[in-house]
């Protein structure tokens, strides 16, 4: 048997009509989700930006913070 990467990459698969009633039902969170369709069926993806975009500032702040030299202790 082998792996079927689609169930991974997912959220959903299925009919175009199950997927887009799944993003019905996920409401706000399912905005920046799309639906691709596929050989044989159609997948819900989530968008693959990084989390650098949203986080990156803020992440650089928090690291300037918590630096600490091994060599002082």
């Amino acid at each position: 048997m082998a792996r079927e990467e689609r169930w991974s990459r997912s959220i959903a698969v299925g009919s175009r009509e199950s997927i887009e009633n799944i993003q019905t039902k996920l409401g706000v969170k399912a905005i920046h989700r799309k639906i691709h369709e596929t050989q044989d069926s159609f997948e819900l993806w989530e968008d693959k930006s990084p989390y650098t975009v949203a986080f990156g500032t803020e992440n650089e702040k928090l690291r300037q913070e918590n630096t600490y030299n091994w060599d002082s202790f």
